[in-house]
């Protein structure tokens, strides 16, 4: 009789990989909460409804254009960590706190928003522009 247990290990270890292998690639994915963003955000991506938006995908973005797309969160922008210009002009924004590790940032625009508190822009030293009128400041 022939011996089965290297063929059983085989099935055993192709399991294995079968169930950990997707589990694998959701690790990356990041959950952008608010619609707006989301849109523009794989609008520049290019990516389907259905694509997953990764940490590696956003922190390879150098710009991102976001104007009147109605967004109040930013939740999700902390990962767009090489963002050299960033356009969230005409939004309901009033919470800047994950724009403040985006230390490539050289433009922002902020322009007709909510926004009433800079505090989370002071560590962004490369910045050189920054477009606030029409808001709470």
């Amino acid at each position: 009789m022939r011996n089965i247990t290297p063929n059983l290990c085989h099935i055993v270890l192709l399991c294995v990989f079968a169930v950990t292998l997707p589990v694998t690639w959701a690790v990356g994915d990041v959950t952008i909460p608010d619609p707006g963003l989301e849109s523009a955000i794989r609008n520049e991506l290019g990516l389907e409804p259905t694509d997953p938006i990764t940490e590696g995908a956003l922190a390879g973005m150098t710009y991102l254009n976001a104007n009147g797309c109605g967004i109040v969160e930013l939740t999700g922008l902390q990962y767009c960590t090489s963002l050299t210009k960033l356009d969230l002009w005409d939004n309901q924004i009033n919470d800047l706190m994950p724009l403040q590790g985006l230390t490539s940032l050289r433009w922002l625009g902020l322009y007709g928003n909510q926004i009433s508190d800079l505090t989370p822009l002071q560590g962004l030293t490369s910045l050189t522009e920054l477009a606030l009128s029409y808001n709470q400041i």
